[in-house]
């Protein structure tokens, strides 16, 4: 579901009002309500909302921004969950924009992932563009291709075509469910010279499942990192942008780097403290 117009429904304070005023050729006016372009206005609807739906997000309702999705694991239970989203907005006099809205779906589109009942896969779309990317007959289509592929430095056909079967077959992303609390989750960690990235594996019956993956371009004097910085920058990259995980589980980090004992060492300073001070709170 979509708000209609989503800052356009927060009024503005009293006091504030006059703060948004602009000049036109048929006079001088301000917003009573929330306008667009207000630096802090994003946080500001993202804080009304989390205050609305209180009770229902992360249960039967995500929401981002004016985005809002409701979910239900059975279909007998979703009429009850959207009455009881729809009698909190109802309370805040909140508006929907019946055009971007689609209800009874089993499979849709969020914040640019692919949500089904298996869970959250790769946007096909996305996958799409590079399996059909065309073989390159000139100049300009060849440094098209170089550009986006400068981390294949040793590129070729076979290259290009596992890479093509790779994208064709993306992996779903899984959550541990409620009988899995005290499950352990392993953390895959890889460096590269420009960026680090990390994959968060589930073990199953059936084999290794994704959980979700992070991934940051180097920047500044983070390039000039050593290895085994990096791989501790990555580290606390994942610890940070999947800290619901890191705080529910065990987490065994696999890798063939040190990293453990460089964050153990007394004589410690810097970031490298701080990093090690941060990560002490988890069970890692």
């Amino acid at each position: 579901m979509d708000a209609y117009s989503g800052y356009n429904q927060i009024p503005m304070a009293e006091s504030d009002k006059q703060k948004t005023a602009f000049m036109t050729e048929s006079g001088n006016y301000y917003y009573n309500v929330m306008p667009f372009g207000l630096k802090n206005a994003g946080a500001t609807y993202q804080r009304m909302m989390n205050k609305v739906f209180r009770t229902e997000i992360g249960d039967m309702l995500e929401v981002y921004m004016d985005d809002m999705i409701v979910k239900s694991k059975e279909e007998v239970d979703h009429t009850t969950h959207l009455r009881k989203v729809f009698e909190k907005a109802r309370q805040c006099k909140m508006r929907f924009n019946p055009e971007k809205c689609t209800f009874g779906v089993r499979a849709g589109k969020f914040l640019g992932f692919y949500l089904t009942e298996r869970g959250i896969e790769a946007n096909s779309d996305k996958c799409r563009a590079f399996t059909e990317f065309p073989t390159p007959d000139s100049k300009k289509s060849i440094q098209s291709l170089n550009g986006m592929l400068t981390s294949l430095s040793r590129f070729c056909e076979q290259a290009l075509q596992h890479l093509k079967k790779a994208l064709s077959e993306p992996p779903v992303l899984s959550r541990p469910e409620v009988e899995e609390v005290e499950v352990v989750l392993y953390l895959y960690i890889a460096v590269s010279t420009e960026a680090v990235s990390d994959a968060l594996i589930r073990e199953t019956t059936e084999g290794q499942k994704p959980v979700y993956f992070t991934r940051k371009a180097l920047q500044g004097p983070e390039i000039r990192y050593q290895q085994i910085e990096k791989v501790a920058l990555a580290l606390i990259i994942a610890a940070r942008r999947l800290r619901q995980y890191f705080l529910a589980h065990t987490i065994v980090v696999r890798t063939d780097q040190p990293i453990k004992a460089l964050l153990a060492r007394p004589d410690m300073a810097g970031r490298m403290l701080k990093w090690s001070v941060e990560l002490s709170e988890f069970d890692i």
